[in-house]
């Protein structure tokens, strides 16, 4: 008793055999932009948290509200460069115990003041 055994590629599994070859490609494409993207992000991070860590609070200040002037403003003109101007009238409002943004003419404010470590 003999069995037949085809000994040649059909006409559907060549094209099958070079769609898979193509996706392989492109999952190792794909994989590999994401692997270089992941390691961008990651350095950005890691140069990002390098510099917040050089600003270190020296002092603080007192200063007096005038005519006119909102937390907003204030924080814009003393904040250090490059800080977040949301993240500075959040210290200042966890500093001074403010519940709002609201501030009034005469009143007081104790501000962070940063500089850049030199060390």
């Amino acid at each position: 008793m003999t069995t037949y055994q085809a000994t040649h590629v059909t006409a559907r599994t060549a094209p099958k055999k070079k769609l898979l070859a193509r996706y392989r490609r492109l999952l190792v494409i794909l994989s590999a932009l994401v692997i270089i993207l992941l390691s961008l992000l990651i350095a950005q991070g890691i140069h990002y948290s390098a510099r917040a860590e050089e600003l270190n609070v020296k002092t603080y200040q007192s200063v007096t509200i005038s005519e006119g002037e909102c937390l907003w403003t204030i924080a814009q003109q003393y904040k250090a460069e490059g800080m977040d101007v949301r993240r500075y009238v959040g210290e200042i409002k966890r500093i001074n115990q403010l519940s709002s943004d609201t501030i009034v003419s005469g009143q007081s404010l104790i501000l962070p003041i940063y500089s850049v470590s030199n060390e």
